[in-house]
């Protein structure tokens, strides 16, 4: 196994709950 692909998951997983967050906040200021 490689640490190349555990650190894009990583990288990856922090995007999407930033996404998240950023989602709700729009939903909340509508």
């Amino acid at each position: 196994f490689f640490p190349q692909p555990l650190q894009a998951a990583r990288e990856l997983r922090s995007v999407l709950v930033e996404m998240a967050k950023t989602g709700r906040a729009a939903e909340q200021e509508r």
